[in-house]
């Protein structure tokens, strides 16, 4: 899946306030990341198995904070990260990775 696939699959997701960045001028770690925003914890799983299952990458990782309020999908060249409304705002990723030279 390419980072234009993956948006539009959380979109179908109902996944909210989706996000790409920008940035393998930025790290090594990735070329993109995107970011989303989901309801609740359950849809936050479902969505990053959907995710795991479809992607069709044989390097993938996934891996959650004990609260669940953040998920982080690792495919290799994307970072999905899905978030709970209230880790988004606290955590605040599009500033960091923004704000990066």
């Amino acid at each position: 899946m390419n980072v234009n696939q993956i948006k539009d699959r959380l979109d179908e997701l109902h996944a909210q306030s989706i996000v790409i960045l920008h940035t393998a001028d930025k790290t090594i770690l990735c070329d993109h990341m995107i970011l989303a925003t989901v309801t609740s914890h359950r849809q936050m799983r479902f969505i990053a198995n959907t995710l795991l299952k479809e992607s069709g990458e044989k390097r993938q990782y996934t891996e959650n904070a004990p609260e669940e309020e953040w998920m982080l999908i690792d495919l290799g060249d994307i970072m999905i990260h899905i978030m709970t409304p209230d880790a988004r705002i606290n955590i605040d990723l599009e500033s960091l990775w923004s704000n990066r030279e």
